[in-house]
Formats: structure tokens, C-alpha cells, sequence
């Protein structure tokens, strides 16, 4: 039970604590929200849509979906003109999913019409700006 009329002592501040020290430690914790993602490079040009992507990666596992848009989290990053890169990033709703994203894609060959090299394929490391 609370006692009317008490006092509570204010707070003791510590040393303050540097900006690196701030910035790793939320880098950690953001690390740690994401084990689903992974990171695909290599990618050929016939893979030019979120979409297309997803279809590559459909077979490992569900991907998950923006609660917000409904829309599959899988990206495609593009340059400044809007042309895709060559990599993007899948996001699963399981981690075991992307255990088998990197034993069945790392080095796979996308069926396209151009002759390009196998994707890569490994887990997304997110770092705090």
C-alpha cells in the first residue's frame, strides 16, 4: 500500500554514457528482432519486381506480410533511376525458413533468358544508422 504525503528521492544520474556505446547497443537489439531476414545479391535482371523475388523464395517458407498493406515483405533495391540493383532482402515468419533459403538458394541459377551467374544468398545483417 501506498503511503500518502511520502516523498520518493529523485534519481541518481550516472556518467553519462557516449553516442558508440548508445549506437551498438541498439544495433544489437535491432539485430537480435530480425533472425528471419535474409540477403540475396547476384540477382538477374529478369528478377526486376518484389513479386519475382518472392516466387524465388516461396518454396523455403512463408513470407511474412505488412500487417499494414497486406503486401509480402520482400524488396527489390533499385538506384537512383529506379532500375533494380541486383539484390534485395526476404523477410520469413520462421527463422527455420531461412536455414533452408540458404541450403536450397545460396547458388542457385534463376531460370531467365540471360545467362547470368548463381544468386548468394545469406542472412541480413540490419545496422543502425
Amino acid at each position: 500500500p501506498a503511503i500518502c504525503g511520502a516523498v520518493r528521492a529523485p534519481a541518481v544520474a550516472g556518467p553519462p554514457e557516449d553516442a558508440s556505446k548508445k549506437r551498438k547497443r541498439a544495433a544489437k537489439k535491432f539485430k537480435a528482432k530480425n533472425p528471419t531476414s535474409i540477403y540475396v545479391s547476384s540477382l538477374p535482371p529478369s528478377v526486376d519486381s518484389d513479386e519475382a523475388l518472392c516466387a524465388i523464395f516461396e518454396p523455403c517458407g512463408v513470407i511474412k506480410t505488412d500487417p499494414a498493406t497486406g503486401a509480402k515483405k520482400a524488396k527489390i533495391y533499385r538506384d537512383a533511376e529506379g532500375m533494380p540493383k541486383g539484390d534485395g532482402v526476404v523477410t520469413f515468419l520462421r527463422k527455420e525458413s531461412v536455414e533452408l533459403a540458404l541450403s536450397l538458394r545460396d547458388g542457385y541459377t534463376v531460370p531467365s533468358a540471360e545467362m547470368t551467374g548463381p544468386i548468394r544468398v545469406r542472412q541480413a545483417k540490419f545496422e543502425a544508422k
